[in-house]
């Protein structure tokens, strides 16, 4: 079983409002008909003056070439991906992850879940190896972002190992981080006085650009 992130926009002759439409309609059908373990449809979102005061992060909306994304957990990459040949399909990543912290919530399959999911797609420094940029992500970000990022429920890191459709490697990986609410993300993303800064002091060890993104996830199949 492997886990891919497949980037979606709209097509010219769509407005938002039709691709989410079609995104939780006709395209969910034709995932799950196809046969998959676990599957998580995502959709973009703005993130509110208040998040983005909070510390929200890089978020370039005019920019941005996603409107959603699915999150799928499947024993057939290849064949999953034929699936979206009459969409306007951005690129797919094969990626390999690990969960530094869950949470099991009970959210009925079809439905949105709570959580404010907060996307970053990030690169590596420059000069440094994807192997090093992996196990530093791993073994020292990984335990310390967890130790300040109190709010959050859920922090998975996802390293990128294959690039099946897209250009060559943009993003090394893709963080998921979901808080409960809007408090939690305020009061405990930098948890301490001095999270900001040592965060961001350990993420010029390791990380160049990236873009951080708000989704509203769907339970599609658990």
């Amino acid at each position: 079983m492997e886990k891919v992130f497949i980037f979606l926009n709209k097509k010219d002759n769509e407005t938002a409002e039709q691709f989410k439409a079609s995104y939780l309609g006709a395209h969910k059908d034709k995932v799950l008909a196809f046969g998959v373990h676990k599957y998580l449809a995502n959709v973009l979102e703005q993130p509110s003056d208040e998040l983005v005061k909070a510390g929200w992060g890089v978020y370039s909306a005019d920019n941005n070439v996603f409107e959603a994304f699915d999150e799928v957990w499947t024993d057939d990459v290849d064949g999953l991906i034929k699936l979206y040949d009459d969409e306007n399909l951005i690129c797919v990543y094969r990626v390999d992850d690990t969960v530094v912290r869950s949470c099991v919530v009970d959210t009925p399959e079809g439905e949105p879940t709570f959580w404010l999911k907060r996307i970053t797609l990030i690169s590596r420094r420059e000069g440094m190896s994807q192997a090093d940029f992996f196990k530093y992500w791993q073994t020292v970000h990984g335990p310390l972002a967890a130790k300040h990022l109190i709010g959050a429920g859920i922090y998975v890191q996802n390293n990128v190992v294959e690039v099946p459709v897209g250009r060559e490697v943009e993003w090394d990986g893709v963080t998921e981080i979901l808080y409960w609410d809007v408090n939690a993300f305020k009061y405990g993303h930098f948890s301490q006085p001095d999270s900001r800064e040592v965060l961001g002091t350990d993420c010029k060890q390791f990380i160049g650009p990236g873009m951080t993104l708000l989704f509203k996830e769907y339970i599609m199949k658990r």
